[in-house]
């Protein structure tokens, strides 16, 4: 049972006192609903005074972060992910040029740092053809923004591959025969819109292919 006199401060304890103690019938003038009054004084006082002894104290922090504290940390980690692998598109470009811009003395593991998977496989059949037809580019393909952001895909709690949509600028790029022929339509659009998975390898963000928009080819 609680000790209600641990609980009660001296001047709780003092009121509690009088009024329980105090005869209830020394006053003959006294009626029955003053006399209720100060017992239910008496009851209040006490209630009190057992409220506070029975609060329990607010539990420590854990220390252990909470779902609101760990989403700017994901938050984060997406936005550089995403930063990455805006880089990572606009490298590609920059060594694809300088690789296929003389194929014969280009080795075929040029696009390795740049591109993984089909994209990589893509590029070292493209440099064969290349090589055996005499072909090479001229110029270069300027990426003039990564502004859509269509996935980002997550595994083990690291940002392992992010989904982005491009549009890059071919006005000062162009593939030539050996003759100065371009290979490149006249009525095709100087700017296209492409989606580009990109995906980190270790420490490296590269190409892992790229897809034709379809439905918005131009930008």
């Amino acid at each position: 049972m609680l000790n209600l006199r641990r609980h009660l401060t001296s001047f709780q304890y003092f009121v509690a006192f009088t009024f329980i103690v105090s005869p209830l019938t020394d006053n003959p003038r006294e009626t029955m609903m003053r006399r209720l009054t100060r017992y239910v004084l008496t009851l209040g006082v006490m209630a009190l005074a057992l409220a506070a002894g029975c609060t329990k104290a607010s539990p420590e922090s854990t220390g252990t972060p909470t779902a609101t504290e760990s989403r700017p940390a994901e938050e984060d980690a997406e936005a550089e992910a995403i930063q990455g692998a805006s880089q990572a598109i606009r490298d590609y470009y920059q060594v694809r040029d300088q690789c296929m811009a003389d194929p014969p003395t280009t080795d075929p593991s040029c696009f390795d740092d740049v591109a993984m998977d089909s994209q990589l496989d893509q590029h070292r059949l493209s440099l064969q053809g290349a090589q055996e037809n005499g072909v090479h580019f001229s110029g270069a393909v300027k990426v003039v923004g990564t502004d859509r952001v269509l996935e980002v895909r997550l595994q083990v709690g690291e940002v392992r591959e992010v989904v982005l949509s491009a549009c890059i600028d071919g006005t000062e790029f162009d593939v030539l025969q050996q003759d100065g022929t371009s290979l490149i339509p006249p009525n095709d659009p100087p700017r296209i819109r492409s989606t580009y998975t990109v995906r980190k390898w270790t420490d490296t963000w590269k190409i892992a292919s790229i897809q034709h928009d379809q439905e918005e080819p131009t930008c």
